[in-house]
């Protein structure tokens, strides 16, 4: 696990709160065969970090951020990822390329885009509450009609074990599976 860290820009008429690289540490928790990791002294005001995590492909993944963008490559024990992007006016993306596994991927503000490569899945959702859904399988994209109003969701049934869910509340959101 590595973090570079960096004085967060000023946001919206904010100052930037004070920050001595020295007081930010890097804080990590094992419990129950789970690795939990954050930063210490460290607010979305005064902070902005990139991190980069890498484990055994197998592993699945929890991840939770605020402001922010997020890329996940490889993982087959499944994903759930949840950003609070466009707190402070700043929208954020979720890329996710994963060969298997379950996927629930959630943002505030901002656009995600997943592929998964099997095309064994239980269920497939896809939303935006304003904003735009896309669902594609094996290159085929299924449509839904637009409902009235700003948002878009397309599903699909699947008979096979992972469910996947991508939920974004202003933005696009783009599946594709197969």
């Amino acid at each position: 696990i590595s973090v570079a860290i960096e004085p967060a820009a000023p946001r919206m008429g904010r100052k930037r709160a004070p920050l001595t690289i020295g007081d930010v540490a890097l804080d990590a928790v094992v419990d129950a065969n789970v690795l939990r990791v954050g930063l210490r002294n460290a607010t979305k005001d005064n902070v902005e970090a990139v991190w980069t995590i890498t484990v055994p492909a197998r592993f699945s993944a929890r991840i939770e951020g605020h402001d922010g963008s997020l890329s996940i490559e490889g993982l087959a024990g499944g994903v759930e990822a949840s950003l609070n992007s466009g707190l402070g006016g700043r929208g954020g993306v979720i890329i996710a390329d994963v060969p298997r596994g379950r996927l629930d991927l959630s943002m505030g503000v901002g656009d995600i885009k997943a592929v998964r490569r099997s095309a064994d899945f239980s269920s497939a959702v896809v939303s935006a509450t304003v904003g735009d859904a896309e669902l594609y399988l094996l290159g085929h994209e299924i449509v839904a009609p637009h409902k009235p109003g700003p948002g878009h969701k397309v599903r699909l049934d699947g008979k096979g074990p992972d469910s996947l869910s991508l939920k974004v509340s202003v933005g696009d959101v783009s599946l594709r599976i197969g």
